[in-house]
């Protein structure tokens, strides 16, 4: 069978078959290893890949956690949506007179700002001539005061 496919049937049987591999007769210069030294090689092969099994986990959880959300939410939007076709007419007309009284709302307001934003400028531009014209002024009184410059 052979590693791969014990692989596929999970930790305690791969742990098994790579013991009997390590254990077994080797060619190329390799040394078979004994039942202890066998377990302790893949023992510690398992210990120094549990981060990222963590790891993996952790994102096998989050890909599932943020599916079933998504199908969740997906669900919900349907069930809305069902509900408000089978709602009544008065019901139905009344939702889209609020949906378009908030509308007006939000552009009446978007009015609002534009306008408090043209005032504001206006009041800028009022204040800069007025700090030019007083310091003209200062300025002409300096120069009028018999002061050399």
């Amino acid at each position: 069978e052979g590693l791969p496919s014990a692989r596929q049937q999970g930790w305690p049987f791969l742990r098994a078959t790579w013991m009997e591999v390590l254990q077994e007769e080797r060619t190329g210069g390799s040394n078979k290893l004994s039942p202890a030294a066998a377990e302790a090689h893949v023992d510690a092969a398992w210990r120094r890949r549990s981060d990222l099994r963590r790891e993996l986990e952790a994102r096998k959880k989050a890909r599932y956690l943020a599916t079933a959300k998504r199908r969740e939410l997906a669900s919900r939007k349907r069930l809305e949506h069902r509900a408000a076709a089978l709602a009544s007419p008065t019901a139905r007309r009344e939702r889209a007179s609020a949906t378009t009284a908030a509308a007006s709302a939000a552009r009446r307001l978007g009015r609002v700002e534009v306008r408090i934003a043209v005032a504001a400028e206006r009041i800028g531009r009022f204040v800069s001539k007025y700090r030019q014209k007083r310091s003209a002024e200062s300025l002409r009184a300096w120069a009028c005061s018999g002061r050399k410059a």
